[in-house]
């Protein structure tokens, strides 16, 4: 089941609440904040670091590709859709200026989320 949210007068598909509950009931909800919180504080320097890589697009789908398994590892579903995109439009060629230039709305959403889902 997806969590939707309203944010900024959209609803946005942000979290994978299966994947979540799962992962609180194994770790605790502690160990979970504090791995989310590390995973997005990480997430916040890679958009310089995508951007840094357009020039190599392997490369840059390689990134892409670790830190979408990280974000879905904790339910993050929308933060894993669009490192997920990033990563197919890198392999295929593409300019992925757009998919990297909204990351850190997707990452604030992401935290916003889980805190109100937490709270």
């Amino acid at each position: 089941m997806f969590g939707w949210f309203r944010i900024e007068g959209f609803l946005m598909d942000l979290l994978d609440t299966s994947v979540i509950d799962d992962v609180r009931d194994a770790l605790g909800d502690d160990a979970y904040l504090g791995f989310v919180r590390r995973m997005l504080s990480e997430m916040r320097g890679l958009g310089p670091v995508l951007t840094g890589l357009q020039g190599d697009p392997e490369a840059l789908a390689q990134a892409a590709h670790r830190a979408a398994g990280s974000a879905v590892s904790v339910g993050a579903s929308g933060l894993h859709g669009r490192l997920k995109a990033i990563e197919d439009s890198a392999r295929a060629g593409g300019d992925c200026s757009a998919l990297v230039g909204g990351l850190d709305a997707e990452i604030d959403a992401t935290e916003a989320a889980i805190g109100a889902l937490l709270a």
